[in-house]
Protein backbone atom coordinates (compact mmCIF):
# COMPACT_ATOMS: atom_id res chain seq x y z
CA UNK A 1 0.00 0.00 0.00
CA UNK A 2 3.08 2.17 0.60
CA UNK A 3 4.61 1.49 -2.56
CA UNK A 4 1.33 2.85 -4.34
CA UNK A 5 1.08 5.78 -2.79
CA UNK A 6 4.70 6.44 -3.69
CA UNK A 7 4.31 5.44 -7.24
CA UNK A 8 1.31 7.63 -7.30
CA UNK A 9 3.33 10.90 -5.88
CA UNK A 10 5.40 9.91 -9.17
CA UNK A 11 3.04 9.71 -11.01
CA UNK A 12 1.62 12.86 -10.65
CA UNK A 13 5.09 14.67 -10.42
CA UNK A 14 5.60 13.31 -13.84
CA UNK A 15 2.24 14.32 -15.22
CA UNK A 16 1.81 17.76 -14.01
CA UNK A 17 5.84 18.52 -15.52
CA UNK A 18 4.62 16.47 -18.97
CA UNK A 19 1.30 18.96 -18.94
CA UNK A 20 4.01 22.08 -18.23
CA UNK A 21 6.06 20.55 -21.06
CA UNK A 22 3.15 20.09 -23.36
CA UNK A 23 1.06 23.35 -22.74
CA UNK A 24 3.55 26.00 -21.06
CA UNK A 25 7.01 25.36 -22.40
CA UNK A 26 5.66 24.73 -26.10
CA UNK A 27 2.59 25.76 -26.79
CA UNK A 28 3.47 27.46 -30.08
CA UNK A 29 4.50 23.82 -31.52
CA UNK A 30 3.35 23.37 -34.58
CA UNK A 31 0.29 20.72 -35.04
CA UNK A 32 -0.02 21.74 -30.81
CA UNK A 33 0.29 20.41 -27.60
CA UNK A 34 -0.83 16.93 -28.78
CA UNK A 35 1.52 16.87 -31.85
CA UNK A 36 4.12 17.71 -29.20
CA UNK A 37 3.55 14.84 -27.23
CA UNK A 38 3.17 12.61 -30.06
CA UNK A 39 6.71 13.80 -31.22
CA UNK A 40 8.78 12.97 -28.15
CA UNK A 41 7.78 9.87 -26.80
CA UNK A 42 11.37 9.01 -26.19
CA UNK A 43 11.81 11.80 -23.43
CA UNK A 44 12.52 10.31 -20.47
CA UNK A 45 9.63 12.15 -18.63
CA UNK A 46 7.21 10.79 -20.87
CA UNK A 47 8.53 7.45 -20.62
CA UNK A 48 8.51 7.51 -16.75
CA UNK A 49 4.97 9.02 -17.25
CA UNK A 50 3.49 5.66 -19.07
CA UNK A 51 6.14 3.46 -16.93
CA UNK A 52 4.69 5.02 -13.74
CA UNK A 53 0.82 4.80 -15.28
CA UNK A 54 1.52 0.54 -15.97
CA UNK A 55 2.82 0.01 -12.08
CA UNK A 56 0.21 2.20 -10.85
CA UNK A 57 -2.34 0.20 -12.89
CA UNK A 58 -0.34 -3.55 -11.90
CA UNK A 59 -0.15 -2.63 -8.08
CA UNK A 60 -3.99 -1.23 -7.80
CA UNK A 61 -5.17 -4.64 -9.72
CA UNK A 62 -2.93 -6.77 -7.41
CA UNK A 63 -4.03 -4.88 -4.19
CA UNK A 64 -7.83 -5.62 -5.72
CA UNK A 65 -7.19 -9.22 -5.90
CA UNK A 66 -5.78 -9.90 -2.51
CA UNK A 67 -8.84 -8.05 -1.22
CA UNK A 68 -10.76 -10.76 -3.34
CA UNK A 69 -8.91 -13.85 -2.03
CA UNK A 70 -9.15 -12.73 1.26
CA UNK A 71 -12.60 -12.37 1.53
CA UNK A 72 -13.41 -15.65 -0.54
CA UNK A 73 -10.83 -17.38 2.07
CA UNK A 74 -13.28 -15.83 4.80
CA UNK A 75 -16.39 -16.45 3.44
CA UNK A 76 -15.12 -20.80 3.11
CA UNK A 77 -14.09 -20.27 6.60
CA UNK A 78 -17.10 -18.32 7.89
CA UNK A 79 -19.31 -21.30 5.66
CA UNK A 80 -17.60 -24.52 6.94
CA UNK A 81 -17.65 -23.39 10.82
CA UNK A 82 -21.26 -21.91 10.69
CA UNK A 83 -22.45 -25.44 8.57
CA UNK A 84 -19.78 -27.54 10.89
CA UNK A 85 -21.19 -25.94 14.10
CA UNK A 86 -24.57 -28.03 12.70
CA UNK A 87 -22.89 -31.14 12.03
CA UNK A 88 -21.68 -31.46 15.53
CA UNK A 89 -25.28 -30.81 16.95
CA UNK A 90 -26.52 -34.51 16.94
CA UNK A 91 -29.19 -34.24 19.75
CA UNK A 92 -32.32 -34.36 19.26
CA UNK A 93 -34.60 -31.33 21.06
CA UNK A 94 -34.90 -32.09 24.61
CA UNK A 95 -31.80 -34.54 24.79
CA UNK A 96 -28.83 -33.88 26.64
CA UNK A 97 -25.20 -33.58 24.28
CA UNK A 98 -23.02 -36.09 26.01
CA UNK A 99 -20.25 -34.63 28.04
Amino acid sequence: MTLLLLIETLFCIVQARSVQLMYIDNRNYSGGPWQYFLDTQNLPINVMFYATLFVLTFLADLLVVSCCFFFIKTSILMCFLSYGGVGLSTALPGEQLPV
